[in-house]
């Protein structure tokens, strides 16, 4: 058999879903509530999520994508979350619904 053989889907896979889909969202700002966000494998919002880095907005943001079905939640600090970014530990205590990146990558 050629190396293209072993990509050729299986029976089983033929049935199954194909492909990745990825959401991205950025900036926010407090209105999370009021977005359609469209289903999908992978969410990743790329930042300014709160209006000025209110620690009660960045709880909110939390709670609300916590209720998303997506299974990886990725995201990483804009702007306007300079407020609140001052401790890594802290923040990603508050947003325990995600992967929160700092200066890093998945």
């Amino acid at each position: 058999p050629s190396s293209m053989d072993a990509l050729a889907p299986t029976a089983q896979q033929e049935g199954a879903k194909k492909g990745l889909r990825i959401v991205c969202l950025s900036d926010t700002h407090v209105q999370h509530r009021s977005i359609q966000v469209p289903d999908g494998d992978i969410l990743i919002h790329a930042g300014d999520f709160t209006s000025f880095g209110r620690p009660g907005h960045a709880s909110d943001f939390n709670e609300w994508i916590g209720t998303l079905p997506h299974k990886t939640k990725v995201v990483v600090a804009g702007n306007h979350e300079n407020g609140i970014v001052k401790n890594i530990k802290e923040l990603r205590a508050t947003l325990c619904n995600m992967i929160v990146l700092d200066q890093e990558e998945v």
